[in-house]
């Protein structure tokens, strides 16, 4: 069926779609828009969206065949414009990829980057950062969270979520009851959620 259309989303200054914006094809251009526009799953473009790009179809009528024929036509390789994948391909994973930007040091970073750097140390100056203090957990003294963490092989929300019931009164004698008390406790909140939303099947409730 001829129902697939090239679009493209770029900001309203931007006149190549060879080089500028992104480029994608959809059978449903007005879910897809509302898609690229309601969920952060790809935020390079969604943060531009919010930022002002626009969106339009620059072919339409297209059978599927024909439009990753033309996508794969202006996008012919990786990183043209905003698109990360060559055009046909799903966009690699950012996973465990540390920004280029990040590495900069000293004069090689950016102003913004500087002003940042100068603006958190001039917050932080004479403070301890929260992660460098000492904490007990489980009635042992740690030097850090971090060392904490490790030793008791605990995650950053599991330690701030025992600071909270600790301060409310329940007490954990190791990690074991600890962890076993917040997956009940999280399980417990998505029940509610999904009979509250009026789920059919909660596998959530015994």
């Amino acid at each position: 069926m001829n129902n697939y259309c090239l679009y493209w989303i770029h900001y309203p200054h931007q006149t190549d779609p060879n080089s500028e914006g992104y480029i994608g094809i959809t059978s449903d251009f007005a879910n897809r828009m509302a898609t690229h526009s309601k969920y952060a799953k790809y935020k390079h473009i969604y943060n531009r969206i919010q930022s002002g790009a626009v969106s339009e179809i620059l072919r339409e009528n297209l059978t599927k065949e024909e439009a990753e024929l033309l996508e794969a036509k202006v996008r012919p390789t990786e990183n043209i414009g905003w698109n990360l994948a060559a055009g046909g391909n799903i966009p690699p994973s950012r996973k465990g990829k540390v920004s280029p930007k990040t590495l900069l040091t000293g004069e090689d970073r950016s102003t913004k980057q500087s002003m940042a750097s100068l603006n958190h140390s001039s917050r932080m100056k004479g403070r301890t950062a929260p992660n460098a203090k000492q904490v007990v957990v489980f009635g042992v003294t740690y030097p850090t969270m971090k060392q904490a963490l490790l030793e008791l092989n605990l995650s950053p929300s599991h330690y701030y979520k025992y600071v909270e019931l600790v301060k409310s009164g329940i007490d954990f004698k190791n990690s074991e009851e600890l962890k076993e008390y917040t997956y009940k406790l999280r399980n417990e909140n998505i029940s509610k959620t999904r009979k509250a939303r009026k789920f059919h099947y909660n596998q959530y409730t015994k």
